[in-house]
């Protein structure tokens, strides 16, 4: 009995955290990026989310006030992956900035 048991938990478990294309469609995420004067690593950055196997996610990115070429950066791969989503801002630091973020996400699920 207590193996009966110990499977069903495991099972129940199992379930839990199946991963949302094991249940039916896919579920879409919002991944946030904040950028401040980031051009050295914004396209690094931003290929590295774009070659994830996961197909069905939103990629913003805030440009916080940046003085060097972080905008342009995120604008051209904007015009090359419709997933990709960039709004610019006034320097304001970064929890205002992840703050917006969050609120131009229209998936409940935001991964950073």
């Amino acid at each position: 009995m207590e193996a009966e048991t110990e499977k069903l938990n495991d099972a129940n478990v199992a379930s839990k955290y199946a991963l949302p294309y094991q249940r039916g469609p896919l579920m879409q995420v919002s991944v946030v990026m904040p950028a401040y004067n980031a051009e050295r690593f914004l396209a690094e950055a931003i290929e590295s989310v774009l070659v994830q196997t996961w197909p069905d996610f939103e990629l913003i990115v805030v440009n916080d006030g940046s003085t060097d070429n972080t905008l342009a950066i995120a604008e051209k791969y904007a015009a090359q992956d419709a997933r990709v989503k960039v709004y610019s801002q006034p320097n304001v630091g970064i929890a205002p900035t992840l703050n917006r973020c969050i609120e131009l996400a229209s998936s409940e699920w935001i991964f950073r």
